[in-house]
This record gives structure tokens, sequence and C-alpha cells, in this order.
């Protein structure tokens, strides 16, 4: 499977357009499984499983305001899924920049971890 965004080793990062606190932004990621599907894969597993985790309770309001549609998900050979970051900040936003992650594992004949980063704007605080 592979993650198409930025990344640097094994952390993506997702950004934000700047939002106002109470609008919601949208973003997408990219989750394709690249492998084919041959008569000589017994044996083999040939679709791809992915899986956000959700935010942590330290996130506070954070965890009410970030979306992950789907949360997870199987990916056919040779396919991809479109996976869709909403984002409101809340009102109790105090800082002009928020970033926080998740970790999302991708399931094969391995499993992979990406660290998942987002990072929002927020002006006219």
């Amino acid at each position: 499977a592979v993650v198409s965004t930025q990344s640097t080793g094994d952390d993506a990062w997702v950004f934000f357009p700047p939002t106002v606190v109470g609008e919601t932004t949208t973003k997408t990621l990219t989750i394709g499984n690249c492998r084919t599907i041959k008569g000589d894969n017994k044996g083999t597993k040939t679709t791809g499983d992915f899986m956000f985790e959700p935010l942590k309770a330290d996130y506070g309001p954070l965890m009410k305001a970030f979306v992950v549609n789907p949360p997870k998900g199987t990916v056919e050979p040779g396919s991809a899924v479109k996976i869709m970051f909403q984002f409101t900040p809340p009102k109790e936003t105090t800082a002009e920049l928020i970033q926080f992650s998740t970790l999302l594992s991708l399931k094969g004949d391995m499993i992979e971890y990406y660290r998942v980063r987002f990072v929002v704007q927020i002006p006219n605080l």
C-alpha cells in the first residue's frame, strides 16, 4: 500500500488551508494498493487494509473537531481509496497554528505504520 502526500520517513503531512474558528476545511489523502492479481499469489495477501487511530483524549476539543471518512477499510489490488479529513476549529481555539497527529496502519503482506501529522493555521485570533 502507498500513501500519497508529503512524507518524510515514516511521517506524512497534511496541510489544511487557513481556516477561521467555526468553519470547516477538508483535505483528502489517497491510499493505493499497487499489487496486481496474479494466479501465482497463493498464500499471499493481495488486499490492503488501512486504519486511522482516533485522536487521543489529550487532544481535548480537537477530538470532536476532526473527522476521518472512512477511518478504516480495504483497498483492492490495483485500486485506491480517497480518505477525507474534515477539521472545524473549535470555539475554544486560542492558537494561531494547530498541529495534531494520528497513526495510520497499513496491513498487507506486512504491517506498516505512518504518523500522519496535520497542520492548520487559524487567522484573525
